[in-house]
């Protein structure tokens, strides 16, 4: 449990944290979503362009959320721990889903690359298919880790609320008159 003093720092820390952390993670995103405008999912190389750069920015995103969460636990913030959950559950569900759909467009874009650039082809869609890959594991384990320190928190909190009879029995309080 944090002393007082570390408690008022984060009192005093937490909003201005939760404000940068939160307006950088919406700049981000949108800043990656403005640049796919206008949207062409039909189109197979719109898709692969798109999950390409996706692969490459994502690890921004997953350091802001990372902060965000150590935010939360120092603070022992449970709706913030909820929020980074969430989150992170979705993103591991569209980073999962990405690296298969990135890696059938290419399969599909492969036969209409010249073959002396095939070399280059395979080894940036090796690696933007890792990027995915990784990342959507890291978003599962951090929603898995901030959903489970929120049911943590939540029992050490009930446990702290608890009168010390409840918690410990003494005899005197064991005993019935």
């Amino acid at each position: 449990m944090p002393t007082s003093v570390n408690r008022e720092f984060l009192r005093r820390l937490r909003l201005p944290a939760y404000a940068f952390l939160g307006s950088t993670l919406v700049f981000q995103i949108a800043d990656f979503v403005l640049g796919l405008v206008p949207f062409q999912f039909e189109l197979i190389t719109w898709r692969f362009a798109s999950l390409g750069t996706c692969a490459n920015i994502v690890g921004n995103v997953l350091l802001l959320i990372l902060l965000i969460y150590a935010m939360s636990l120092m603070s022992a913030d449970r709706p913030a721990m909820l929020i980074v959950g969430v989150l992170s559950l979705l993103s591991a569900v569209f980073l999962l889903g990405a690296t298969g759909v990135f890696a059938l467009d290419a399969i599909q874009l492969r036969s209409k690359v010249e073959p002396t650039g095939l070399q280059v082809f395979d080894f940036g869609t090796s690696q933007a298919v890792v990027k995915l890959f990784i990342e959507g594991i890291l978003s599962a384990l951090f929603a898995f880790s901030a959903l489970r320190s929120m049911v943590i928190n939540q029992r050490e909190t009930a446990r702290e609320e608890r009168s010390s009879d409840v918690l410990v029995g003494s005899r005197a309080a064991l005993r019935t008159p």
